[in-house]
């Protein structure tokens, strides 16, 4: 059976219906208030990652028995609350932090929507689980030291609050004090979704229609505005 990004987002996600990024604000996690260690390092990633990157990454799948059913490059540019996904042969995600566009060129469909900043869509944007403003989550209180992609890395793992989240648990790579390495999504299903950071660099700026979308650039998609 061929498993596609349509396929995946029904089945985990029932749909893509939910918006792409998150707050730029920093609330603590669910641990009282505290800041420890985890929590510290999650920010740092963040701050870097939105101070303006280009990641390029690659997307895999595993299915309950570990079996691989889906692998797929792609890229993302970050700059505060706006970002622009591309996966050329799934799926391309553009947000300018008001707007989100969805374009899935198997389908030529193009959903249009508001920016959701509660949202944590590992389909749609594999980076936004990395904001501290999710609350979803408890954050490990002292990262564990690993090696990952033959780098030494910090590890954080972010537990779910409640039984309803897609997934269980996630654990983030970090090398230095604020570079992206892998970040792995363990399924309630028992699926795993692992995102490995082939590249990672500081834009600064990007270019100026980098977040922007223009429909008409694509005559034959079907528009769904849900705004």
């Amino acid at each position: 059976m061929k498993y596609t990004m349509r396929y995946m987002t029904n089945k985990c996600l029932k749909g893509i219906l939910c918006t792409c990024f998150v707050l730029l604000l920093f609330p603590a996690f669910a641990s009282g208030g505290t800041e420890h260690a985890g929590e510290k390092l999650m920010e740092a990633l963040s701050a870097n990652i939105k101070a303006g990157s280009l990641i390029e990454f690659t997307f895999t799948a595993e299915d309950a028995k570990g079996k691989q059913i889906y692998s797929q490059t792609g890229s993302i540019r970050i700059s505060g609350n706006k970002f622009r996904l591309e996966m050329p042969e799934e799926l391309t995600v553009v947000s300018d932090g008001v707007t989100r566009w969805i374009y899935k060129p198997q389908s030529e469909e193009i959903i249009v929507s508001e920016s959701d900043p509660e949202n944590t869509d590992v389909l749609e944007n594999p980076f936004a689980i990395i904001n501290p403003a999710s609350k979803e989550y408890t954050v490990s209180p002292v990262p564990q030291s690993g090696t990952r992609n033959g780098k030494t890395v910090k590890i954080v793992t972010l537990k779910a609050r409640n039984s309803v989240n897609n997934y269980k648990t996630i654990t983030i790579a970090v090398a230095g004090e604020d570079t992206p390495v892998e970040i792995v999504f363990h399924a309630v299903d028992g699926s795993k979704y692992t995102v490995r950071v082939e590249q990672f660099s500081r834009q600064g700026t990007h270019p100026a229609d980098a977040f922007l979308f223009q429909p008409r650039q694509y005559p034959g998609a079907v528009v769904t505005d849900m705004r």
